[in-house]
């Protein structure tokens, strides 16, 4: 099976790239897999979008980052004579009811004026600080989104606005000064502080949506 990633190399292309080795991996499949770089020959290849998916010759993904489990039904069906098209609007595997699983919560807890996780120099009682970290949020969420669609939520927090959640054991972490701020919870766990690092969790997602 020949299998060829088209797109200019963007991220999104990439992540496509990499659940394509990942679902072959998964399911013992031997492919031949390469990347088209060049904008020329997406046309001739048939791709109307990025990131796309051809599989010997034909396109079963086009313009989304398929997740690992889709590329998995993809491909199984390709092999038994099935060929639909995943994209927008016509998908081989309807993303809300295909292996429906219980949506991560990601919560980011935030208390201004407390110590953050930085060395050189805080900026956590900056007045921009909250912004700063309201910014990365919404990075957060538009990565966790494009690798898993539909199966995270995630919500930012100001304990200064919400008393309820500072009085929490979670939010009395941040108070009694025991974890730099901001603290990201998964699931009702405390998984990191002090920063956002994001492809730290998305790793740490993936591992809960594919233990």
């Amino acid at each position: 099976m020949k299998i060829q990633v088209a797109g200019p190399g963007c991220p999104r292309c990439q992540a496509t790239e990499n659940n394509v080795f990942s679902a072959c991996a998964e399911l013992n499949l031997a492919a031949d897999i390469s990347h088209v770089y060049d904008i020329g020959e997406f046309a001739k290849l048939g791709v109307k979008a990025t990131p796309a998916v051809i599989v010997d010759g034909k396109v079963l993904v086009s313009g989304i980052i398929p997740t690992v489990a889709e590329l998995k039904k993809i491909l199984s069906d390709f092999s038994s004579g099935y060929s639909g098209v995943l994209n927008h609007t016509n998908t081989v595997v309807k993303r809300d009811v295909m292996e429906r699983k219980d949506p991560v919560s990601i919560k980011i807890l935030n208390l201004p004026g407390n110590p953050d996780g930085c060395s050189c120099g805080s900026i956590a009682g900056s007045p921009e600080f909250p912004m700063l970290i309201q910014r990365k949020v919404e990075e957060l969420r538009t990565v966790l989104e494009e690798n898993y669609p539909h199966q995270i939520t995630v919500k930012y927090i100001d304990l200064r606005e919400s008393p309820d959640e500072k009085k929490s054991d979670l939010g009395q972490l941040l108070v009694r000064q025991e974890f730099p701020t901001p603290l990201v919870v998964i699931n009702g766990e405390a998984r990191f502080a002090g920063s956002i690092i994001i492809n730290k969790i998305v790793k740490e997602v993936g591992k809960i949506l594919n233990p």
